[in-house]
């Protein structure tokens, strides 16, 4: 058996198909969006300077995205 085969796992047809990994999205995306608003407006509710017009919901997006896949990577 080639150290590249695995029967053990059906592989899904896209990655990031699962429902495991949609669930851990999910959790990431919704704990992300808070501490991505948070650091947003922050420094607007106290009179300081923000950032440029980012979007909120790509940054938790993307980051949530990361999150989820290097929690299967096994680190």
């Amino acid at each position: 058996m080639s150290l590249y085969e695995r029967v053990d796992r059906e592989l899904s047809s896209r990655p990031g198909e699962t429902s495991e990994y949609r669930l851990l999205f999910t959790v990431c995306f919704a704990l992300l969006l808070i501490s991505a608003a948070l650091r947003r407006l922050g420094p607007w509710i106290i009179g300081g300077r923000t950032e440029g017009p980012r979007s909120i919901l790509r940054e938790a997006r993307a980051n949530a995205a990361n999150c989820a896949a290097a929690s299967f990577m096994g680190m």
